[in-house]
């Protein structure tokens, strides 16, 4: 089970349209492109928070209509800037011909981690997809991983979940 974003494509530019469709919107001041790899991290509604206080909304006043916003505009086209990291997909489908059960967690919105997934590998490389949903915490909280090991019928400790966050423990 692996991170999408982390893993197995490449962002050069984080959402850089739809978030300035957002700003846009709201008259509020537009961000240099080297403010949004902080804006990363945690979600996209967390992506969209850290937006507006940066760029000038600290009370987050606009955020239900900027989120609604950005996941519209993210949705036209989620694959903006994506491309594999070199190798990535040769590395999968020899891990699938030796039968190894592939997972990816996201923290994108369930189907835009979907939809990334199925056009950059299609869809017989993962068994599993996980992306940001209400029934299920976003990472670093271990729910998605965990609920791909119960799909996979095997406990978590069988499991490889190689992470970038220091503070999620799969029990």
């Amino acid at each position: 089970i692996r991170n999408l974003e982390k893993s197995y494509n490449k962002r050069y530019q984080v959402s850089l349209i739809s978030n300035s469709e957002v700003v846009k919107k709201y008259g509020l001041k537009p961000m240099p492109i080297e403010n949004y790899r902080y804006y990363c991290g945690n979600g996209a509604d967390m992506l969209v928070k850290r937006l507006l206080v940066d760029a000038g909304d600290p009370e987050l006043l606009h955020y239900e209509e900027a989120r609604a916003l950005y996941r519209k505009e993210f949705d036209k086209d989620p694959f903006y800037k994506i491309q594999h990291y070199p190798g990535m997909p040769e590395t999968l489908k020899e891990l699938k011909k030796r039968g190894v059960k592939l997972g990816v967690c996201s923290n994108k919105p369930h189907e835009a981690a979907v939809k990334v997934v199925e056009r950059m590998f299609g869809s017989q490389i993962f068994d599993a997809v996980m992306g940001q949903s209400d029934s299920v915490r976003k990472k670093p909280a271990p729910d998605g991983p965990l609920k791909i090991a119960e799909q996979f019928g095997i406990k978590p400790e069988e499991c490889m979940y190689p992470v970038s966050y220091t503070h999620l423990t799969l029990p």
